[in-house]
């Protein structure tokens, strides 16, 4: 999935949602944040604020774009590589 493509579809949707549903949503994404961090161990790659961030950024804009309201790690294993990816997180050197 292209970053640009994704960030488009995220601004189109979200400038759409009411602010009652984009509190909604914040709330539920901040509830389950520090969860998605430590899906598969990525809390242990993490080297600084800048990539978790990026990290949470990408999930969130995906949630967002894909009317997404859990995250299943049998499912979206891909989704979570591209976050990884997209924060330029490196896997191999992990703590």
């Amino acid at each position: 999935m292209n970053i640009e493509s994704l960030r488009k579809k995220f601004n189109e949707k979200f400038n759409k949602m009411t602010d009652e549903e984009k509190q909604e949503f914040d709330n539920w994404f901040i509830s389950i944040e520090d969860d998605l961090v430590r899906f598969y161990g990525i809390d242990e790659c993490i080297e600084n604020e800048e990539q978790r961030e990026k990290f949470l950024d990408f999930l969130y804009m995906y949630a967002t774009v894909h009317d997404k309201d859990e995250f299943d790690e049998r499912y979206d294993q891909g989704i979570f590589n591209m976050a990884i990816e997209y924060a330029g997180i490196d896997t191999d050197n992990c703590k």
